[in-house]
């Protein structure tokens, strides 16, 4: 089939044509950011995970805590504190109806 060869070969000379004008090149992490942010980016996925694992134990050693702070600024935040807990420790709700709807 020689249309199909004739848009073949169109359609690679149209990706050769996008390859040239656009190709990318990438960035060293330097033309980025400095010093320590640069070393960051220059390690792997698992060995940036193992930094932060080692991050997470100092933070946690010098008394860091994982407790969330409440976010003031959300439209969700209610300042009011929670009221006591029910005794038996359940939520409180009771069952308005046992039978079917």
């Amino acid at each position: 089939m020689g249309g199909a060869d004739s848009r073949d070969e169109r359609v690679l000379r149209l990706a050769e044509y996008v390859f040239e004008r656009y190709s990318f090149s990438m960035l060293a992490p330097e033309e980025i950011v400095e010093g320590e942010w640069a070393d960051w980016y220059r390690l792997t996925p698992l060995e940036r995970w193992h930094e932060s694992q080692k991050l997470w134990s100092h933070y946690l050693a010098i008394g860091g805590s994982l407790d969330p702070e409440p976010d003031t600024e959300s439209p969700f935040y209610d300042g009011s504190t929670p009221g006591p807990r029910p005794v038996d420790g359940r939520t409180g709700l009771r069952v308005l109806r046992r039978g079917g709807v």
